[in-house]
């Protein structure tokens, strides 16, 4: 196996958890590299997703059914992972239990490209709060919308619309969220 393993213990902070959260809505693999920079893509090359955990991951691991992992870790509170050649082992602060969960092929994870992109002029910057997030992608499915946009008017004001929609009939349906740039 090509994995070196170089730390024992890791524990997965809250901002992680989210951030692991937000990557298994894009795509249920993900290979997190060595560093504090992650990147994931949909199955479909469609959506990329950039972030920054707090902790450096210590290893390259190839993780194939992220909802799971996911699952499993969230199932203890203040989980820590233990990197051995082969597997995870996730325990929970204070717990007796763990959970052996094996590193996947690497051959059957997605993997996106390492490709930077310049943000230091960005053409707009907004907030969009969880609560948003959820009803977009809430009214994405009732509507069978598959595809996240994000419009401007480029109006002296700038409005943001981040409305799902979908690319092969347009004039279907759609759906709208507006947002104000920060």
């Amino acid at each position: 196996m090509f994995f070196e393993v170089i730390m024992t213990d890791y524990e997965v902070s809250d901002s992680t958890l989210k951030i692991l959260k937000n990557f298994s809505a894009i795509s249920a693999s993900v290979r997190l590299r060595t560093g504090t920079t992650q990147r994931t893509v949909s199955a479909a090359k469609s959506m990329m997703a950039i972030a920054e955990f707090d902790t450096a991951w210590p290893m390259e691991t190839p993780i194939y059914q992220l909802p799971e992992l996911m699952s499993n870790l969230t199932s203890y509170d203040r989980p820590t992972l233990t990197f051995e050649e082969k597997q995870f082992v996730i325990r929970g602060y204070d717990s007796p239990s763990h959970v052996e969960y094996p590193y996947s092929d690497p051959s059957v994870v997605i993997v996106p490209p390492d490709k930077n992109f310049d943000l230091s002029d960005p053409v707009a910057v907004f907030t969009l709060p969880a609560k948003a997030v959820a009803e977009i992608k809430k009214f994405s499915q009732v509507n069978n919308l598959p595809t996240v946009t994000i419009e401007l008017d480029g109006g002296p004001l700038t409005s943001i619309l981040v409305k799902p929609l979908d690319e092969k009939n347009p004039a279907t349906r759609s759906y709208s969220y507006p947002v104000h740039a920060d």
